[in-house]
């Protein structure tokens, strides 16, 4: 956590409006400040950490919200949240590495595993909001009359998938629906095999 929290006026010195509407994905100057300090207060900075490294590391951070790109308010929250979830398994990770002799060096490893899940989750939600993923059909009872036909998941009528052309070769062709033929339900009347003589012409 940081001992000091860049105010209002500082952030809008160092990055701009246009950068903390990216980063916070809201036009409210409150809410960007409130979203960015949070962040910046869930940072791991070492005791001994220079003022350079400091900055280095919550324009980093601020960086990483920007990149998420957040569409409103909503978007800025989780982005925050997932930002650092993202930064706190990544200092487990490091007491892992760090706790070589120590009893608690596994419980690190375990807590970065539920974080990263905790991380995967939240781009879950995510792409859930921006209507990203394939949708799932569920069927349970499909009754089907006799010559009918169903279909079931999604189905584009309008246009085929866009794929690209070969530069010099003539657009594709649409699919062209042409009628079924139905056939006669009723057998054909079996045809005898003529007789064999070994001999060419008639038998």
């Amino acid at each position: 956590m940081t001992d000091e929290t860049p105010s209002e006026k500082n952030l809008l010195e160092k990055f701009g409006v246009s950068s903390l509407v990216e980063a916070t994905g809201s036009n409210h100057s409150d809410l960007q400040v409130l979203l960015i300090q949070q962040l910046l207060e869930t940072l791991w900075l070492p005791t001994n950490s220079k003022d350079e490294e400091t900055d280095q590391r919550m324009d980093a951070a601020i960086a990483a919200l920007i990149a998420i790109r957040p569409q409103d308010a909503l978007e800025g929250s989780l982005a925050v949240q997932m930002v650092a979830v993202h930064n706190a398994a990544l200092g487990c990770l490091t007491q892992f590495v760090g706790a070589q002799h120590s009893p608690q060096r596994f419980e690190y490893i375990k807590q970065a595993e539920r974080l990263m899940s905790l991380y995967l989750r939240q781009l879950e939600a995510l792409d859930k909001h921006r209507g990203i993923g394939v949708a799932r059909v569920n069927v349970e009872n499909v009754n089907v009359q006799a010559g009918g036909q169903a279909v079931v998941g999604h189905v584009q009528t309008e246009r085929m998938l866009a794929r690209p052309e070969v530069e010099g070769s003539p657009p594709g062709k649409a699919l062209e629906h042409k009628p079924v033929e139905t056939l006669d339900p009723m057998p054909a009347a079996p045809v005898r095999a003529a007789a064999r003589t070994g001999r060419h012409g008639s038998p």
